[in-house]
């Protein structure tokens, strides 16, 4: 009985560790992370189980369910840290959106195409649907309504959101005004993305409610300068 009980004492030393690492894994504050620790504790538990029991298979069984549903997890993280932008650009969204992990930014200019925008490209005409969303990663574009330029956006603003939201035609025409990066969503595919994660959507949602505010007092700011107002 004492030998038994040794040997038990002995092998106890994985569940704890499984415990240890699983409790680790709660702390961290990346998701990739936490899906690594996940997967080690789970394998831990694995061979406590198969080390000091018998006939618990289900046990064991469940144990590498778990593990499989986080290695899936990890594959999906990885393809997402390989859609990876270039510093300045990554520095960029950094700075818009500082909640945000690295998984979630990821996750965020995956939902996108990223496109070279070329000078005097038009990318929202007035009256017209907007069937596309841009965040300008660098580069510059003139806001013109009814054929008046009433503000110019520059990298870190989306071009087309209000819009693109609604369903409404374009209140403005927007043009380039000169070359520039921008990341170009469709409608599905940034949804989908935001209704996975509700940080990433209250992250998104506020840049945006942001942007428009920013947007609207330009235009005020224009318009009082036009009428001759003081600003």
């Amino acid at each position: 009985m004492e030998a038994l009980s040794q040997f038990f004492a002995a092998h106890a030393v994985w569940v704890h560790l499984s415990y240890a690492i699983l409790a680790a894994a709660f702390l961290m504050r990346s998701l990739y992370w936490l899906r690594v620790l996940a997967v080690a504790a789970f394998l831990t538990q694995a061979i406590y189980l198969a080390l000091t029991t018998s006939g618990l298979y289900t046990d064991i069984q469940w144990a590498f369910v778990f593990v499989a549903i986080n290695l899936a997890q990890l594959a999906l993280l990885t393809r997402q840290k390989s859609l990876s932008l270039p510093p300045a650009e990554r520095a960029l969204l950094r700075r818009v959106l500082p909640s945000l992990s690295d998984a979630q930014l990821s996750r965020f200019s995956g939902a996108s195409e990223r496109r070279e925008i070329a000078a005097g490209e038009q990318m929202t005409r007035q009256g017209a649907p907007v069937e596309r969303l841009y965040f300008l990663l660098s580069g510059a574009a003139d806001v013109a309504i009814d054929d008046v330029d009433v503000a110019r956006v520059s990298a870190g603003s989306f071009v087309g959101e209000m819009s693109f939201l609604t369903g409404r035609p374009a209140s403005a025409d927007v043009t380039a005004a000169f070359a520039g990066v921008a990341l170009v969503f469709e409608k599905n595919a940034l949804d989908s993305a935001l209704a996975r994660d509700e940080e990433l959507r209250s992250a998104v949602q506020t840049l945006i409610g942001a942007d428009l505010a920013e947007k609207v007092a330009r235009g005020n700011r224009s318009l009082r300068e036009r009428l001759g107002e003081p600003s």
